[in-house]
Parts: C-alpha cells; structure tokens; sequence
C-alpha cells in the first residue's frame, strides 16, 4: 500500500472535520498544495489502469466523498478521475470515468496528512491451475 505524505501548512480547525464541504475543500487544497504529491495521486490512480491497455492518462481527478472519524484521526476520500486511452491512432482515444477510495490520516501535532493508496490487485494465472 503506496503511503503519500503531504504537509498541512495551515493548521486547520478541527471543526471542518465535521462539515464534509469543509473537510473536501481542505483535502482538495492540500492534494493539490504540492505539484509532485499530486502527481503522485494521479500516478496512483492510473496504476489500476495500466493492464488495460493503451497507453492510459489519468490527467486529473475530483473528491466526491470524504469521511473523517475524529476519533481516531483517520477517514476515507473517494477520487473520481477519467482514464484516457490512446492506441495505435491517435484519433481513437476511448475514455473511462473510475473512482477509488483510499484510507486517510491526519497528524495535527506534525502537520502531516497520510494518503494510504489503495494496491492494485492484478491475477496471476500462473498460479491458477
């Protein structure tokens, strides 16, 4: 499971925990804070695309659902991103919208957000029979 740290540089309010506008605004600031963790995002999500053929290009993607238990400091964001695929010519560019949710962690005392990717589960057929 890929882990992606990312620096919260304004403290937040805890408050904005509880409102999940609040809490989707504040994690769409910090994911798109730093141009290489946010590539590392997109990076991410485009390794469950890399079996399917093509070439997959995964050029943004949205957070459509967020969850945060104050409790244990943990939540869960949901990404929604379209997957476009380039083959042989250029003109035939088939694309699929996809959406993943990957685990969160928030440390407030060292202002670190932790992005825990979900992996891409692949078959192995040689181990199949």
């Amino acid at each position: 499971m890929p882990i992606i740290t990312f620096g919260i540089h304004n403290q937040p309010d805890t408050n904005i925990f509880h409102e999940k506008a609040a809490l989707k605004s504040f994690l769409d600031a910090v994911f798109r804070n730093d141009e290489v963790l946010f590539d590392d995002i997109r990076s991410a999500l485009l390794a469950f695309h890399q079996e399917d053929g093509g070439s997959p290009t995964v050029p943004d993607f949205e957070i459509i659902d967020c969850w945060y238990d104050g409790a244990t400091k943990t939540g869960k964001v949901r990404f929604e991103y379209q997957v476009f695929f380039t083959y042989g010519c250029a003109d035939l560019c088939p694309v699929q919208k996809s959406a993943e949710t990957s685990k969160f962690s928030i440390d407030l005392t060292g202002s670190k957000l932790l992005l825990y990717v979900t992996d891409h589960i692949s078959r192995d057929t040689l181990n199949e029979f």
